[in-house]
């Protein structure tokens, strides 16, 4: 499909050329996204954050099958739902934990450790994506909790490891056990992500989820 006309001059109205393309969830242009105005909310769309993320690929695409950040966004919140009774604004705040990627990127922590403007930026693009939301920012510690705990479950599909190794390479999964819960949750999210032309039910299924949590697509 061609640029629309209200599109094209989006693009030319834009202060800087420090600026990409944005598609939604059908794939189609749906505007543009400025890095130098990282805090203009109107730049945040939620389908372009559905489709971005149910695209692009955990771990840099390593496992042994495709992982989409959009099937972890759900791992996680089903797992934290699992273990606690969540309100709307946190379950909403989980489920969004990584949406600052649909335009930053998913880089591996270590790679992202050594880029400090990296980080400010994406911490500057998460506020506004919560803004946009009306959720609050999480605790990071939680986070790290959830995380952790989706990442032992996730390393079983994707590495075969066992829970012993998984323990032994990451300290940080040490006290988070592999459960019948979590397990399921896990089988749920990776099924989702393969039957998709493209990501067509994952992207549902976060669509629908979010519009559960108040928020309007």
């Amino acid at each position: 499909m061609p640029i629309t006309p209200a599109i094209r001059a989006e693009i030319e109205a834009q202060p800087t050329p420090n600026f990409i393309l944005t598609t939604g969830i059908d794939g189609q242009v749906s505007g543009v996204f400025n890095y130098d105005t990282l805090d203009n909310l109107d730049q945040y769309r939620i389908g372009d954050i559905i489709g971005s993320l149910c695209r692009m690929r955990r771990y840099a695409g390593f496992g042994k099958q495709p992982y989409s950040i959009g099937a972890h966004s759900l791992l996680v919140l089903h797992l934290a739902e699992h273990k606690w009774k969540l309100d709307r604004r946190e379950g909403l705040s989980l489920l969004a934990h990584d949406f600052s990627e649909a335009y930053m990127n998913d880089l591996c922590s270590p790679f992202k450790r050594s880029l400090p403007d990296y980080k400010a930026a994406e911490d500057k693009c998460m506020q506004a994506i919560q803004a946009k939301l009306n959720c609050d920012p999480l605790d990071s510690d939680l986070v790290k909790v959830i995380d952790a705990k989706a990442f032992k479950h996730e390393a079983t599909v994707l590495f075969g490891m066992s829970e012993e190794d998984i323990d032994s390479i990451f300290p940080r999964t040490k006290g988070h056990r592999l459960t019948p819960l979590g397990y399921l949750a896990t089988q749920l999210v990776f099924s989702l992500d393969q039957r998709n032309l493209p990501e067509d039910n994952l992207a549902l299924t976060l669509s629908e989820k979010l519009g559960s949590l108040g928020v309007i697509i």
